[in-house]
């Protein structure tokens, strides 16, 4: 359903999420983990949160079954008050991470105006916003299909807070 959309620019994605993002244990170059990715979705969320911990399994599995493979990368910002929490939560999830002690966190919720959460802003191919309300978008459909421009029908519908950039 993405209909001539491009991979995300590398420059694009390193501008946001700087230069580096974890992957499981690992530390990775962010061009490299996000370069065949189409979408971009970053993840606001943290352990103490429980909407977020009800809504995090719900994002993993529409993740796993339909969004990853689909070209919709994931992208953690924790919001978790010690490293400790941040490592323990991040265990459950199976998309990448901005490493907890980066300056990019703070960044990314000031750009994106994150004031509660669960929070998941999707991104498009140049880095521009796509959907702010991803949790709702994901929560109506979770194959993502309604979330992105390009679907058939009644995207807009599904997330009312999204725009066509």
């Amino acid at each position: 359903f993405f209909f001539g959309v491009s991979n995300m620019p590398d420059t694009a994605v390193q501008d946001l999420l700087g230069e580096h993002l974890l992957e499981g244990t690992m530390t990775l170059n962010t061009a490299n983990i996000l370069h065949s990715a189409k979408y971009v979705g970053i993840y606001f969320s943290a352990h103490w949160c429980s909407p977020c911990r009800a809504f995090t399994p719900k994002l993993a599995s529409s993740y796993n079954e339909h969004l990853k493979n689909d070209g919709i990368e994931i992208v953690f910002v924790s919001e978790d008050k010690t490293e400790a929490e941040f490592k323990d939560y991040f265990k459950e999830m199976p998309w990448k991470a901005v490493p907890y002690d980066s300056s990019v966190r703070g960044n990314l919720k000031t750009k994106f105006k994150i004031d509660t959460i669960p929070k998941l802003v999707i991104l498009s191919p140049d880095g521009k916003v796509v959907c702010q309300d991803g949790v709702k978008a994901i929560k109506d459909d979770p194959t993502g299909k309604s979330l992105l421009p390009g679907a058939k029908k009644g995207w807009k519908q599904k997330c009312s807070k999204c725009t066509i950039m």
